[in-house]
């Protein structure tokens, strides 16, 4: 009687080693399923397409460094001087000779993939300027990787001074933030060369985080390595229940 009991017992405690090991396999296998990144991305840029009101005033969450900065109406013949590229409103500098707006973009939940290396950015914005002739005026984006004090760390993007005259041009670039980076300042710069409006126009300014790629085959073998450890002590257990039987 005491041997089958102990039989039973040792029987009991394989089966439970076992299944303990083959469920804690299969929830690593669903994790790793369900580890995806199929939600849409993102846009960091707070107010982007300059939509926020209140309009004719400085665009909401941007800071107004130069100039007298606007969300500026596009979208109807009064107003011939561009159309918006996105929404109703752009990003339109005043009167003053140097316009610069800019936004400090908080990236700081991404350190730890930023100092790995691993944390790739997507930007993308338009511009536009005026048809005045061969001095029409200019604009320019720049973004600029900050630390926690936004003391600058690098330029990581820089469009240079450009002309799309009379339409709306996309700027775009792909990136990886220098390590240490906890913010990314975005600024707009338009630049005026003639005439009495600073007229390097912005509009539908996006910066997307990348998902950053997942242990997917590192889940594998680890969810495989504990079934095949299950595997090998149920062989284990079973010997020494043939022995002691």
């Amino acid at each position: 009687m005491c041997h089958l009991l102990k039989t039973q017992k040792i029987n009991s405690m394989k089966k439970n080693i076992l299944n303990s090991f083959i469920y804690a396999g299969a929830i690593l296998l669903l994790i790793t399923s369900c580890n995806k990144h199929d939600e849409p991305l993102q846009n960091l840029i707070i107010n982007g397409s300059a939509e926020l009101p209140k309009y004719d005033s400085i665009p909401p969450n941007w800071v107004n460094v130069q100039g007298h900065w606007v969300s500026y109406e596009g979208d109807s013949a009064s107003h011939d001087n561009a159309f918006a590229q996105n929404g109703k409103y752009f990003f339109f500098a005043g009167a003053d000779t140097l316009g610069i707006l800019e936004q400090d973009v908080n990236v700081s939940k991404y350190a730890k993939d930023i100092d790995a290396h691993k944390q790739q950015f997507i930007f993308n914005g338009y511009v536009y300027s005026l048809d005045q002739g061969p001095n029409s005026d200019q604009a320019q984006i720049i973004l600029t990787g900050l630390d926690s004090s936004k003391t600058k760390i690098v330029d990581i993007f820089n469009t240079d001074t450009t002309r799309s005259l009379n339409k709306w041009r996309l700027v775009a670039d792909t990136f990886f933030a220098p390590a240490s980076t906890k913010f990314v300042r975005v600024q707009l710069i338009a630049i005026r060369h003639v005439g009495g409006d600073n007229d390097g126009y912005f509009d539908n300014m996006v910066l997307n985080a990348m998902p950053v790629e997942n242990n997917m085959i590192l889940y594998i073998i680890i969810a495989a390595a504990v079934i095949v450890l299950a595997i090998v002590l149920w062989i284990i257990i079973k010997q020494r229940n043939k022995k002691i039987s």
